[in-house]
């Protein structure tokens, strides 16, 4: 990819890969954000989750793998990907988490927004996919109308 090539979103044509965690497909990233910081290994487990109204959220578990003996912690990221478009994903929330803990994201309806080619916010309806971390530990699809938010099948760990 030439420095002098400042497109963001992907171009199948060409095999350009985009610019920025938002439009850069998982596969292209070899050290996830915080790689190295920590020695010690996490494991994410889906709580629960609520839906109320035009909100969702959802209650998760990060906790050290059994083994880790230092005090280190890790950066929970949570990325929303959009039923279509250009853009790929978005940072919802993040949270800087210390050995066991439980962390909680609520979901409104401005996580939902996307730019469009004027330049203004725009609700985009249909099916979301809240991811936990990049590449994803965990998934769970929602549904996005103009009045409300649903979860939708099961939780996935990946």
């Amino acid at each position: 990819v030439p420095l002098s090539d400042y497109s963001f979103p992907a171009r199948a044509a060409d095999k350009y890969p985009g610019r920025g965690y938002r439009f850069v497909e998982d596969s292209f990233i070899h050290y996830p954000f915080g790689f190295g910081l920590s020695y010690d290994q996490f494991q994410y487990e889906w709580l629960s989750e609520e839906a109320s109204g035009r909100s969702c959220s959802v209650r998760l578990r990060v906790a050290k793998e059994s083994g880790s003996t230092s005090s280190g912690g890790t950066s929970v990221l949570f990325f929303l990907r959009p039923p279509a478009g250009p853009l790929l994903k978005r940072l919802a929330h993040f949270e800087r988490v210390e050995g066991d803990r439980e962390v909680k994201l609520t979901l409104e309806p401005k996580h939902f927004e996307v730019v469009d080619d004027e330049g203004n916010f725009q609700l985009v309806t249909g099916r979301w996919t809240l991811e936990v971390n990049a590449p994803a530990d965990l998934s769970r699809d929602l549904v996005v109308t103009p009045s409300s938010c649903e979860w939708t099948g099961r939780f996935l760990a990946i």
